[in-house]
This record gives C-alpha cells, structure tokens and sequence, in this order.
C-alpha cells in the first residue's frame, strides 16, 4: 500500500494529493545506493533514460541507468568515455537473465 503513495522523491503522496501524469520520458539519478535502486520490473521497454558510462568492455558498454544492475549498450566503446553522459532507451529486458539491453536515441 505504501508502494502506491510513493513519489520517488523521497515524499509519501497524502489521500488528498493528486498523482502528477506520467513523462514519456524519464531521467534517473545516478550512483543511488542499492537499496534506492529500482527493480527491473519497474522498467518498461521503451523507456528513454539518461545513464552514465560505468566500464567498457570489447563489445559494448554498461551504464548505471539507476536500476539495481547496468544496462548494456551494444555500441563500439571507443566513442565513449568513463563517467560520461549517454541518453538511452530500453530495448529489452530479461528478467531471469537479470539484463537490460539499451539502444541510443
């Protein structure tokens, strides 16, 4: 029940507040704590994010997107720096596997 009243800027909403519409497009914090992380099933395909490069590796990069693992970006890691700002979409996620694939916008 709590969940339902919860603002995601640290408020608890009151019965007599009314709940702002949903963005299309959401931008997360970065290097929250994992206990303020949020869950994969909070996400949605679609979803159009703003991540921070955390590693690159041969394939691609990972970037902290604010959910409790990094999302991967398929992108040749050259073009990218450590620290940097990528804004991104969620082109899938498997949640048995734990992974969320992003694409640029």
């Amino acid at each position: 029940m709590l969940r339902n009243n919860f603002l995601g800027s640290g408020q608890i909403q009151g019965p007599n507040q009314a709940t702002p519409p949903e963005s299309p497009e959401v931008t997360m914090r970065f290097s929250l704590p994992l206990f303020e992380k949020r869950l994969l099933p909070d996400y949605k395909e679609g979803d159009v994010l703003e991540g921070q490069v955390t590693s690159t590796t041969k394939r691609g990069v990972f970037l902290d997107i604010g959910a409790v693992v990094d999302g991967y970006l398929p992108e040749s890691p050259e073009s990218y720096s450590k620290g940097q700002m990528v804004k991104v979409a969620i082109k899938m996620i498997e949640v048995p596997r734990t992974f969320i694939t992003l694409a640029l916008v």
